[in-house]
């Protein structure tokens, strides 16, 4: 798994004009995994680009403090799985062209992760610095955000 499946959803959304380019550490996963384990951080950085090669903006990323937590029973399509549930720290600091950073977010994630299917339900809580400047310190906000996924489509 890539460092981009650690970015917030709709933190990339963007139009065909758009590319993005990512460079850095995989996130890694034990082939076994058990409760307790300490899991490796990941750090890597994204590009974003217009197509014509001009830089946009350039997302640093790093994933920290990974922890296999506990294991949850979880129903998905009248299906019952284990998931592992997996919290780690994230931060992201978002540059413009000139380097310099005009956002930074530091959340705690918690992942309950099924192996054969993989995030089935994601809680982000943290703040975020934007507009800041050498100027200012910028705007502050704190946020919780919760996802589940209560069906799969196999196919």
């Amino acid at each position: 798994m890539d460092l981009k499946s650690a970015l917030e959803p709709l933190e990339l959304r963007i139009d065909e004009s758009i590319e993005i380019e990512f460079f850095g550490d995989k996130v890694t996963f034990p082939s076994k995994l058990e409760v307790g384990n300490s899991l490796p951080e990941a750090k890597g950085y994204c590009i974003l680009k217009k197509k014509s090669g001009k830089m946009i903006l350039m997302y640093n990323i790093k994933v920290s403090n990974r922890q296999i937590v506990r294991t949850e029973r979880m129903e998905i399509n009248g299906e019952s799985f284990d998931a592992f549930v997996v919290s780690y720290d994230y931060l992201l600091e978002k540059n413009n062209p000139f380097d310099v950073m005009i956002q930074k977010s530091e959340h705690h994630v918690t992942d309950w992760i099924i192996p054969s299917l993989g995030i089935v339900k994601q809680d982000r809580e943290g703040s975020s610095v934007s507009g800041m400047d050498s100027n200012s310190s910028g705007s502050i906000y704190q946020f919780s955000h919760k996802s589940n996924l209560n069906s799969i489509q196999k196919n």
